[in-house]
């Protein structure tokens, strides 16, 4: 009996490390096309979270950990969905997730993707309700299979989007005891929107407040979409739509919406009347200081000061 059991055992064990060997080839694994890239990956999360019957929410894969996308995790995010229906047998959406609507998805699949020479790197994490890792998943693909489908890994304006990012990071706004979140009929993680496409913009602060919405274009035009708009004791912790629905056309690229709020009025910024928007010709210091203010005080009034930024990717169909 003793031996039956030993034997029973040293299968459970063998068996176990023939699906370690497997995930492992299967999180490294490389392809000569992106569908074979998705399959790895579909199949190397199915191997882990094989139990996973709730819907999965994916998210757009971005480029490195910078939030933007591209072209290429368009593609990527289509064929990715495909493959974890079949072969993954997964239950996928791509519908995004509000801060008003609906439950959020137990699990969620997010990823990046690196260059690496003459490859690509792709990263997949499945995450559960309390954003632990519970399978992830790694796959390389050619760059020359990149360069024959003509598709773009980094957003049209990287290195304007970039120095744009390290801009808005000197001295940073954090909020404390004031909460603002803002979001767009895409969500707020990992935006992609096609030419053609409209886009909405909602906001919810959790106390009495002054709110200034800029949006920075992808050719480095800033418009002043609300300026001191007054959240009142009545509109508190309550949803506001912005009187805007905006299409995606050129020029394409990363763009962003920057959203503060504080407890007093907001500097003026100088502006001029096109098409219907106030565009500021403030160059983009200018416009950080009359918004954040010159630095960081640390004060009460500093609690009551805060910043939300949503990087919302553009580009053609």
């Amino acid at each position: 009996l003793t031996d039956e059991a030993d034997l029973k055992i040293k299968e459970v064990q063998d068996l176990k490390i023939k699906v370690d060997n497997a995930i492992s080839a299967l999180q490294k694994s490389s392809g000569n096309t992106l569908d074979d890239a998705c399959f790895f990956i579909a199949n190397a999360l199915k191997l882990q979270a094989s139990g996973v019957k709730e819907p999965i929410r994916l998210s757009n894969f971005t480029y490195q950990d910078l939030k933007m996308g591209s072209e290429f995790s368009r593609k990527l995010t289509t064929i990715l969905e495909q493959k974890l229906v079949s072969p993954g047998g997964f239950n996928v959406t791509t519908e995004a997730i509000t801060s008003e609507g609906g439950e959020k998805n137990k699990y969620l699949l997010i990823g990046t993707y690196w260059e690496e020479k003459e490859k690509i790197k792709i990263i997949a994490n499945l995450r559960n309700a309390d954003g632990k890792t519970i399978a992830s998943a790694e796959a390389f693909l050619p760059v020359s299979w990149i360069k024959e489908n003509n598709l773009q890994v980094k957003p049209e304006n990287f290195q304007e989007a970039f120095s744009t990012m390290k801009a808005f990071k000197m001295n940073e706004v954090s909020g404390g005891n004031l909460n603002v979140e803002t979001w767009t009929n895409k969500g707020n993680e990992n935006i992609i929107y096609s030419a053609g496409e409209k886009m909405k913009l909602f906001v919810r602060a959790n106390k009495e407040c002054y709110l200034r919405f800029v949006y920075h274009l992808a050719d480095g035009q800033r418009v002043l979409l609300l300026d001191n708009y007054y959240i009142g004791s009545d509109k508190v912790n309550k949803v506001y739509e912005l009187p805007y629905e905006f299409e995606c056309s050129e020029p394409f690229g990363v763009e962003v919406l920057q959203v503060n709020a504080q407890i007093e009025n907001f500097p003026q910024l100088t502006t001029k009347k096109q098409d219907g928007y106030d565009f500021i010709t403030d160059d983009l210091t200018t416009t950080l200081v009359k918004t954040r203010g010159m630095k960081k005080v640390e004060t009460t009034a500093a609690l009551l000061k805060t910043e939300k930024r949503v990087v919302i990717t553009t580009m053609r169909k």
